[in-house]
């Protein structure tokens, strides 16, 4: 979702819960990163789709992969793409 077509509140949480998610993606993908700043972006992302799932707001893009694909775990999803994790 981009942000011109938000058009109520669960257009903006699902925008922001995006935005998050799109940072734990970049932050993921560096090999020099804080790693206090990865786990905090991971845990602030958690809390938006936990909000999401109790408060029953559909996600769209990155966050609806969160809730269906990786069981609604910023961890796993954040795992899946961490450069500096050994891929089997």
């Amino acid at each position: 979702m981009r942000r011109d077509q938000i058009r109520k509140l669960d257009d903006a949480f699902d925008y922001l819960t995006d935005c998050m998610l799109a940072t734990v993606d970049g932050l993921a993908l560096k090999k020099s990163r804080s790693q206090g700043d990865f786990v905090r972006h991971i845990a602030i992302a958690q809390a938006a789709v936990e909000f999401a799932d109790r408060f029953k707001v559909p996600l769209s893009g990155r966050g609806q992969e969160v809730m269906e694909v990786y069981g609604r775990s910023v961890n796993a999803y954040a795992d899946s793409m961490d450069v500096r994790k050994e891929k089997p």
